[in-house]
């Protein structure tokens, strides 16, 4: 028996998604473990079973490695997505109120919730990168605003950071 959606998730194009996802895994016969062991990425078998669920926004890597451990259509999986993902952005601005509005530049920020609106526009323009993924990103090109992290992997007063955070 398949899931009874209600008239919202039937228009939500990431729920779309969600169901063709689960669509390629059975008609592939594989578990999530399978997949894993499969994709290239090193995806967890959780990480995958998220990506089916459709109450999250997968991002495409992940998207990509199912596909490709069920043998999918990429250049469906990759249309699929990007109109996911559209629609998300989309809802996500106007659920905001931000209705293309610019994003201020820093020379107009002056209190602490215009930074955040401008952080959180552009993190929504970029894709919604997670803050993991952004210091990646930043990391790969050279750049890091983070302090080392201690042995035991959290941040200290003794590792640099500027306040008390741990």
């Amino acid at each position: 028996m398949g899931r009874t959606l209600s008239a919202h998730a039937e228009a939500d194009l990431a729920v779309e998604l969600a169901q063709w996802l689960r669509s390629l895994r059975r008609q592939a016969g594989l578990t999530y473990q399978q997949m894993a062991h499969k994709t290239q990425a090193g995806f967890a078998p959780a990480t995958l079973w998220r990506a089916a669920r459709g109450t999250a926004m997968p991002r495409w890597p992940v998207v990509e490695a199912f596909a490709t451990a069920c043998g999918g259509d990429l250049e469906q999986a990759r249309r699929m997505w990007t109109a996911a993902t559209e629609q998300r952005r989309s809802l996500r601005s106007a659920a905001a109120g931000n209705r293309g509005e610019p994003v201020l530049r820093p020379e107009f920020i002056h209190t602490p919730a215009q930074l955040l609106q401008s952080m959180r526009a552009m993190q929504i323009e970029a894709g919604g990168p997670s803050l993991r993924e952004l210091e990646d990103r930043a990391t790969s090109h050279g750049v890091t605003l983070l302090p080392p992290q201690a042995p035991s992997g959290r941040y200290s007063a003794a590792s640099g950071c500027p306040r008390r955070c741990c």
